[in-house]
Parts: structure tokens; C-alpha cells; sequence
């Protein structure tokens, strides 16, 4: 079996770096990295705290991009921020990007910003512990589970035939083919839709918050 991992931890200064701008962005640790698409059959996504986006493309290869920023330089949120790692796994056809060692109580005003752009082919799994979860662009089966925040979906309606989407307290909304379907309330509530001309599943989970699904002609 094909298993490969890499681990970034803050000695990596070739990746992680403090930009020009983070005195005014606030943006205490950078980090970029490209990963050849090639042999690749799903790609999957573990942030604990954070914002994370997802996007789709034509480039045959998957790029991340991650900023950490705090409320003020220095000080404890920047020590906070030096003990963060992102965590490479590639296991089989499996390509995993985590982030780990995050503070597990109070975070000193640190936040994630984290930015995935992948071959629309491929498909997604992401999850999410507390933020805002966007993933647009994509053309294969989504899986998505948030525990508390915000989950929007934006897919072309072509690519997909099936979604489910259950949110434990708040709100679920779909739009697909002209119609706009929603379901809200104080205990877990869902939609199911299968009238779809593709192939693609959809499967977003939100334990508290909000999801969004929407599917573009």
C-alpha cells in the first residue's frame, strides 16, 4: 500500500513564513503547498477551528493554502499559533490534509484561514469542528460535516443527482431545478432530493447552524 506523510511543523520556515503584510493583516503564520493530482481518487479535509473554502478546478494538482492570524502580533495567541501543525497523509488513493494541535480551550483570538483548490473531478470529504465551511466547483460526490457554524455548497446542477442534508438545531436550504426547498426548526431536521441528472452525491451534515445547498444551471 502506497503511504506517504508529511509533517510541517514551525522548523519548516521554507513553508512556513511571516509575510510582509502581517502587521497589517494580523497573519502571524503562512503556508502554502502544491500536491501532484495524478493517481489521486478523493481528497479529504480535517480542520478542528477555522474558515475553510473549497474550490474546484481544471489544474491537475491540489493546492493549500493556510493563514493563522491573531488579534494583536506577539503575545500569547502567537505562541498558541507556533504550536499548529498541518499534517499530510497519503494513503492509497487518498490524499488527507488535517490540522492539528489546535488549542483545545481558549485560543487567544487565534483563527484559521484555510484555502483548497482541487480537481473538480475528484471527490470531497471535509469536516469542520466550528466556523464557515464553502465548498463550490466540484463535479463529484460531496460529503461535508460541520459541527457548529455555517456550510454552503454551490456545484453545477449537471454533476449532481442526489442530496441530503440534515442539520441537528437550525436550518437546511436547497436550491435545484428553479425550486427552493427548506426545513428548519429545534430538532434535527432534513432534506432529501434525487431528481438530479448526474451522477454526484451530496451529503452535508451540520450538528448546530446553518447549511446551503444550491445547484447552478
Amino acid at each position: 500500500m502506497n503511504k506517504t506523510i508529511w509533517t510541517l511543523a514551525a522548523a519548516a520556515v521554507l513553508l512556513w513564513t511571516t509575510p510582509a503584510c502581517a502587521d497589517r493583516d494580523v497573519v502571524v503564520r503562512h503556508f502554502v503547498k502544491q500536491f501532484p493530482a495524478g493517481g489521486l481518487e478523493r481528497i479529504l479535509v480535517d480542520v478542528p477551528v477555522g474558515e475553510v473554502t473549497i474550490e474546484g478546478s481544471s489544474s491537475a494538482q491540489v493546492e493549500l493554502e493556510v493563514n493563522l492570524e491573531c488579534d494583536n502580533r506577539g503575545g500569547t495567541c502567537e505562541d498558541l499559533a507556533k504550536r499548529v501543525r498541518v499534517v499530510f497523509l497519503h494513503e492509497g488513493g487518498d490524499l488527507t490534509l488535517r490540522v492539528k494541535e489546535w488549542p483545545k480551550s481558549r485560543n487567544k483570538g487565534l483563527e484559521a484561514h484555510v484555502r483548497v483548490l482541487m480537481p473538480r473531478r475528484l471527490p470531497l470529504r471535509a469536516d469542520l469542528g466550528v466556523g464557515r465551511l464553502s465548498i463550490s466547483g466540484l463535479e463529484s460526490d460531496v460529503s461535508a460535516d460541520l459541527g457548529v457554524g455555517q456550510l454552503n455548497i454551490t456545484l453545477p446542477a449537471a454533476a449532481v443527482g442526489s442530496v441530503s442534508a440534515d442539520t441537528g438545531i437550525g436550518e437546511a436550504g436547497l436550491v435545484a431545478a428553479g425550486r427552493r426547498y427548506k426545513s428548519a426548526g429545534l430538532v434535527a431536521r432534513e432534506i432529501r432530493w434525487n431528481k438530479g441528472t448526474g451522477k454526484a452525491r451530496v451529503e452535508a451534515d451540520c450538528g448546530v447552524g446553518e447549511i446551503d445547498v444550491r445547484l447552478l444551471q
